[in-house]
């Protein structure tokens, strides 16, 4: 996944840290490639989510998930 959303570091051999809100469409409305070694956290994910059309969040939301959420905050 990381070398088709473009955050594949070939020479370090390693994904980058990446953020990415992508909508029911299946489109990247928000993205963000964090510096090395830089947790990004998911405060800008917040931010991004807020700023779209409602309409938008909604399918994002009910747009099927990988894995659990609640379970990765762990």
């Amino acid at each position: 996944m990381a070398r088709a959303y473009g955050v594949y570091d070939e020479q370090a051999g390693v994904a980058q840290r990446a953020l990415f809100v992508i909508d029911g469409d299946s489109v990247i409305q928000w993205s963000y490639l964090s510096p090395m070694g830089v947790n990004p956290g998911a405060a800008g994910i917040v931010k991004a989510l807020e700023a779209l059309p409602s309409n938008n969040i909604q399918k994002t939301i009910d747009a099927p998930s990988v894995g659990n959420t609640q379970e990765a905050g762990k």
